[in-house]
């Protein structure tokens, strides 16, 4: 909740968090073709052409791909084969799509682009599922459409010795299949360019940020491929710390390096771009870093006096509490949801807001209803999966509602924190009736909430406390902090995560404060301001979303588990699209593609008054390691802090 509203494969290269030579090995992730399935939707062939910038790419070879479905970085399938002609195009041969084939990509890999045969050339369109895809599908790739796929299919990617490799388990085939969305709305396959800013309605997209990132890859594309001495395929390779031996140094192989690790020499690789370069515009000096992001202005967001909680669904679709602010004129207080593609399907007028007073914490519920505090309507309010309101709860020890979470208590009870009051009630999630097992006196100004398996804890604002309930045996725990805790986020190591003013600290089982011993305090910089919200993602790690003060740039900041800053100090800006206007990032979320979702809090603009524009919440493409979706299925299942 954001403070701000209140006034197994060793041979696999896995997850790559800062160079590439720190790698993070699993074991069990298994190896191997994808499981044999029934298949389906024979179809014949689709066409398109390779370009490296506006080149064509000739003699190149091109593949259909079917990531794998056994594990994260499996080997996919290539379900087709071809090889571009003289002039780039190509025409793939019928082939068959098994069942539950999902999103397949196409690989453009060597060719020459005009400056001989280039080994280092490899490029990537991600198509969508492969039941869609006819023989009338007409596909540009560029690196572009590289980028795209890149960012798109990083957390489900491996850049090795051997090779790049993509693939799911069963257990998060959504996650990955979801990951078109994002990669169709920066990048139009049928066009091979980025798409314009505001292309698509309710969308800010990153155009010059894609046309970069682009270049940066035709840099090597039209080159003659050397990577000895100082040339454009060996600075690529030495920015993105893939070894130029490997199979996997590739442009491919490069632009999922950046999306991994999007602050990694950022100054270096903007380097490789030149005012000629083919695609334009561009930006105009080089970003602190590489972040991608989406931004969502539209269904009634842009002009809602702020966007507050995000939670995600089991679908993948973020459900967004927008316009708190119950001052604002016209008064919007609603329910926005997006889904993995970018669609509204709160349409225009989001859901509940005749119900809704100024809507805070949200959370998705195990059976996919989602429930809203209300903090000034002093109430909780529940929606079914298609947005209707179908029920309404209040009880005693509600002041001001504010953040809310699920246990995993045999009920799976209602979690609620009082931000004008000291305790945190405790719900039956099917009658909203108050249990008799609480209400419980964690401290004042309750206000961040978050559970795991036997614990829930808060964070206690003018208490300047966070606090332990154990729901087996009803006791209640307190712990100092150094100062005001907002934010609360637990790992899979049973720690507690909670923002101070200007830190993150983070908490044993047992309540003691955790240090990292390299840094001698535990992730605390002079750029931290305020963090807003926290979440821990796949490898828990935990995401900070950090105000640093109006009129400054806001930022995410990563931090790891053993509290070691992966972000630079500033943290992560993504060209200014985690703030956009005079608002300030908020609430967080990560989903099963590794998106992370950040709400934006509206703040005073120059004459003092309150900010109706500007606000939004921002998407930053698959730059943090997939959870499983709603949080309460982690929970439940004991994988808080585990990728699915």
């Amino acid at each position: 909740m954001s403070l701000r509203s209140l006034s197994a494969c060793p041979e696999l290269l896995l997850v790559r968090t800062i160079p590439l030579s720190v790698l993070l090995v699993f074991a069990g992730c298994g190896i191997g073709p994808s499981p044999t399935a029934v298949m389906s939707n024979a179809a014949s062939g689709l066409r398109g052409v390779a370009h490296g910038g506006q080149q064509p790419i000739a003699n190149a070879t091109v593949r259909l791909i079917m990531p794998g479905h056994g594990s994260y970085n499996q080997m996919g399938t290539t379900l087709a084969q071809t090889a571009t002609d003289t002039a780039g195009q190509f025409s793939l041969p019928a082939y068959t799509c098994p069942a539950g084939a999902g999103v397949v990509y196409l690989q453009v890999d060597g060719g020459d682009s005009g400056s001989g045969v280039n080994s280092r050339i490899s490029e990537a369109a991600l198509l969508g599922d492969c039941t869609t895809l006819t023989p009338t599908t007409f596909v540009v790739v560029s690196e572009v459409t590289t980028v795209a796929a890149a960012y798109a299919m990083a957390q489900f990617a491996s850049v090795s010795v051997t090779a790049v490799s993509i693939g799911a388990p069963p257990t998060n085939l959504v996650g990955l299949n979801n990951s078109f969305g994002a990669a169709n709305n920066l990048a139009d396959f049928a066009t091979g360019n980025a798409r314009s800013a505001n292309d698509i309605a309710g969308l800010v997209l990153p155009t010059a940020e894609m046309n970069t990132l682009g270049n940066i890859l035709a840099a090597c594309v039209n080159s003659s491929g050397s990577v000895t001495g100082t040339t454009p395929c060996s600075t690529l390779f030495a920015a993105t710390g893939i070894p130029t031996g490997w199979q996997g140094a590739t442009t491919f192989g490069a632009a999922l390096a950046i999306a991994q690790s999007p602050g990694m020499n950022a100054a270096t690789l903007f380097g490789l771009t030149t005012a000629s370069a083919p695609f334009q515009p561009t930006l105009t000096s080089a970003p602190p870093d590489f972040a991608v992001a989406i931004e969502y202005n539209g269904g009634g967001i842009d002009a809602s006096g702020g966007t507050q909680g995000v939670a995600l669904d089991a679908s993948g679709n973020a459900w967004i509490s927008t316009g708190y602010n119950p001052s604002a004129n016209p008064a919007v207080h609603r329910i926005t949801e997006i889904s993995p593609a970018g669609v509204y399907l709160s349409g225009a007028s989001g859901f509940g807001s005749a119900s809704i007073v100024a809507p805070f914490g949200i959370a998705v519920d195990r059976n996919g209803s989602v429930v809203v505090a209300d903090a000034y309507g002093n109430k909780v309010v529940k929606l079914n999966s298609g947005g209707s309101v179908t029920q309404t709860g209040t009880v005693p020890s509600f002041h001001n509602p504010n953040g809310l979470a699920y246990g995993s208590d045999s009920n799976v009870s209602l979690y609620v924190t009082n931000a004008a009051g000291s305790q945190t009630s405790r719900l039956d999630p099917g009658t909203f009736a108050e249990l008799t097992a609480g209400p419980y006196s964690t401290g004042q100004f309750g206000v961040g909430v978050a559970s795991n398996t036997f614990t829930i804890w808060t964070a206690n604002y003018t208490a300047k406390t966070i606090a332990k309930i154990d729901w087996q045996t009803n006791l209640v725990s307190t712990y100092p902090t150094a100062s005001s805790p907002s934010a609360m986020a637990l790992d899979a190591g049973f720690n507690a995560w909670t923002t101070l003013h200007n830190s993150v600290a983070k908490y044993s089982s047992a309540g003691v404060l955790q240090t990292n011993t390299s840094a001698g305090a535990f992730a605390t910089n002079t750029t931290m301001h305020i963090p807003q919200d926290i979440a821990i993602d796949g490898l828990s790690r935990a995401w900070v979303s950090n105000y640093r003060g109006y009129p400054n740039s806001g930022s995410l900041i990563q931090v790891a588990y053993d509290g070691t800053l992966i972000s630079s100090n500033d943290g992560y800006t993504a060209n200014g699209a985690i703030i956009s206007g005079p608002s300030v990032p908020g609430g967080i979320a990560i989903d099963m593609t590794g998106n992370v979702w950040i709400a934006g809090d509206n703040v005073a603009d120059a004459s003092g008054a309150n900010s109706l524009t500007g606000n939004f919440v921002s998407e930053v493409i698959g730059i943090a390691t997939p959870v499983m979706t709603p949080r309460i299925a982690q929970v439940l299942a004991g994988e808080v802090g585990v990728r699915p």
